[in-house]
């Protein structure tokens, strides 16, 4: 995975190494099927023959193309659906009811809309390994599932995970020592720093006075 150019140098490396550790993928999940691997050649074909671009081996075909795809066939499956019950095709609120909570027959996987037609998907969590310089997936959101599945190691920054709440809480609610120092500091700062700015504005009042008076 390239993640800069060859007129890096070793510090600039590091540091973009460093910054991809903190940044995460979420990625819609690519079924390892012979009918996905099938579209995908259909698409790599007609990519190269209407456009002239290649898909090479390590790159993926777009999961979109699927969805542009599965949806036009949900779509199709709508229109015959409504036309069938005697209603108004070219009502869209009645089209956009009749699909949801429906399960379609996709191009590769089932189109699972639920009751706000919104797609039930699959998706992966990706991780930055910083000794390769490449992505690899940690975790595992199935949609057949309701929880997650890891399936590696996520590489922290700081060796383990962050914790759920920060140290001195969200709003400095943590009454912890060193907590109520540093909040403390801080508003002392600011409370100094506004008196500071009153002496000053009452000095520039005064002197103006003086000016006019003189």
């Amino acid at each position: 995975m390239p993640l800069w150019n060859d007129s890096s140098n070793a510090t600039e490396n590091e540091q973009v190494r460093q910054s991809f550790r903190s940044l995460f993928l979420l990625k819609q999940a690519i079924p390892e099927t012979p009918r996905y691997r099938e579209f995908a050649e259909q698409v790599e074909n007609r990519s190269f023959a209407e456009y002239g671009q290649h898909i090479y081996p390590e790159e993926e075909v777009n999961p979109h193309a699927v969805g542009y795809h599965d949806i036009v066939i949900a779509y199709a499956e709508t229109l015959n659906r409504t036309l069938k019950d005697g209603l108004n095709v070219f009502d869209a609120k009645e089209i956009a009811r009749n699909m949801k909570n429906k399960t379609y027959t996709g191009g590769v996987w089932p189109l699972n809309l639920d009751s706000n037609g919104d797609l039930i998907g699959s998706f992966e969590l990706w991780s930055f390994n910083y000794t390769t310089a490449d992505y690899y997936k940690v975790i595992d959101f199935p949609q057949s599932e309701r929880f997650i599945r890891s399936v590696g190691e996520i590489d922290w920054v700081l060796g383990h995970a962050p914790p759920n709440t920060p140290k001195c809480g969200f709003r400095h609610e943590s009454h912890a020592a060193e907590c109520v120092t540093n909040h403390g500091s801080v508003y002392g700062y600011a409370a100094g720093g506004t008196v500071v700015a009153i002496i000053l504005m009452g000095l520039v009042f005064s002197l103006t006075l003086y000016a006019y008076g003189h």
